[in-house]
């Protein structure tokens, strides 16, 4: 993710030196240089939430049933016919 903020720090710094000289920017080019800008930041966040993702996988012992385990810890699911139970919890 470094190499993402240090290429959208490079994009940035090459837009601000054209923005010194209005009269001679080239506006497509300019365009295409703010969208990259946009689309590293779009990366650089989805990147965030995929290591925020990944230590909670690690801490939860990678486990994907989330809600369940924790709202329906006596429940059981017949796959078979897609029906599903729920015990007592004793």
């Amino acid at each position: 993710m470094e190499e993402l903020k240090t290429i959208k720090a490079q994009v940035i710094a090459q837009v601000m030196g054209q923005l010194g000289n209005l009269k001679e920017v080239d506006t497509k080019e300019l365009g295409e240089a703010i969208d990259m800008i946009k689309d590293l930041a779009e990366a650089s966040y989805y990147c965030t939430i995929e290591e925020a993702m990944n230590k909670a996988d690690e801490e939860k012992g990678n486990s994907n049933n989330y809600y369940t385990e924790k709202y329906y810890p006596y429940r059981d699911m017949d796959r078979q016919y897609g029906r599903m139970y729920y015990g007592d919890g004793g």
